[in-house]
């Protein structure tokens, strides 16, 4: 009978419900990315200072302007003679710039950046920029886009092996994933099939 089809069939369309709805979510989410890997595909914005404020006044004074800075760093040299007959000498290590700049391009992401600084003197030694398809953008390395959250391990890891706390050899056992941890992984114990890491191995 049709009444009997009709409230047979109202379950079905329920069940249906919290799937039509995932799906939504599902593609809103989608678009969001989309948009917003658009919107980083355009050129970035300088930043808005030439170089620092204390003790670098000079060096803008002379025309060490954005752009010459921008043109300096995307070619990886250590000096440039600016258009006053003044020189310009940054502390990139050229050799280091270029070697990274190639591995970039080995494997081609979509956006890369790299920046090594000397611990001891705060020397920047390396500052590369990378688009896919090989286009170096140096504007890339002095953006703040997404936060370097990373970094907070390095320090910490540094600071443990200058206070004598740990050695880069030694290894820890953890459990989860090796790209991220959570509260169980947190205090794990020693054990069969438990899998261990040295501090060095972990952070190369």
């Amino acid at each position: 009978m049709p009444g009997e089809e009709d409230v047979s069939g109202r379950p079905y369309r329920r069940g249906l419900f919290p799937l039509f709805a995932a799906a939504t979510i599902v593609v809103a989410g989608w678009g969001v990315a989309r948009a917003v890997l658009a919107e980083n595909r355009h050129q970035l914005s300088p930043p808005t200072r030439s170089a620092p404020e204390a003790g670098h006044k000079v060096a803008a004074e002379h025309g060490f302007t954005p752009k010459a800075l921008y043109a300096l760093v995307q070619a990886g040299r250590q000096d440039a003679v600016l258009a006053d007959g003044t020189r310009v000498s940054l502390t990139l290590n050229e050799e280091l710039q270029a070697r990274i700049f190639e591995l970039f391009r080995c494997f081609d992401p979509p956006y890369g950046v790299f920046a090594a600084m000397e611990p001891d003197t705060g020397r920047v030694l390396a500052l590369v920029g990378y688009r896919r398809g090989g286009e170096p953008d140096p504007w890339l390395a002095l953006k703040a886009i997404y936060p370097a959250a990373s970094l907070i391990k390095v320090i910490t890891a540094s600071a443990a092996i200058e206070r004598g706390n740990v050695s880069p050899d030694e290894e820890f056992s953890y459990r989860g994933g090796i790209y991220g941890i959570s509260r169980r992984g947190l205090h794990a114990r020693d054990g069969r099939g438990v899998p261990k890491m040295s501090l060095e191995e972990a952070i190369a």
